[in-house]
């Protein structure tokens, strides 16, 4: 585990004050960063030209750049991408590694998000206030 601080950034990036912002950054972020991280792996496994990695490496900070006002929460997946695109670059045969280890810290983080910023808030509401329930009047 190289990179001990990516579990806490991915919590960090996630944690909002409401809990539907961070189920949704939650899942955007583990999808992005999912998708990000086996494109670069399955890439640097593909034993390609540099130049075609280079184009790569391009075309993600275009569209990191171009997604960056959006709505959806695509970031992790462009960043993650050059990430491990250009730490494995040197040594493909370590794609496999640092995809899991990226993705497993971020899905630890992503975890701790939602118990703190969803699971645990909602344990602690009444009834009432949970979304579904309807109230019942009791007879006095």
């Amino acid at each position: 585990m190289d990179h001990k601080g990516w579990a806490t950034a991915a919590c960090l990036l996630v944690m909002r004050p409401s809990a539907e912002m961070t189920r949704l950054r939650g899942a955007g972020r583990a999808l992005s960063v999912t998708a990000g991280a086996l494109a670069a792996a399955l890439l640097a496994l593909g034993d390609v030209p540099s130049a075609v990695i280079a184009a790569a490496v391009l075309a993600a900070l275009t569209g990191l750049a171009a997604t960056r006002p959006s709505r959806w929460y695509v970031t992790g997946g462009f960043t993650t991408f050059i990430v491990i695109l250009l730490l494995v670059y040197g040594s493909p045969n370590q794609a496999e590694g640092r995809f899991l280890e990226r993705v497993g810290e971020t899905l630890l983080g992503v975890g701790v998000a939602l118990f703190f910023g969803v699971a645990l808030p909602a344990r602690g509401r009444p009834v009432q206030d949970l979304p579904g329930h309807t109230p019942t009047r009791s007879s006095p």
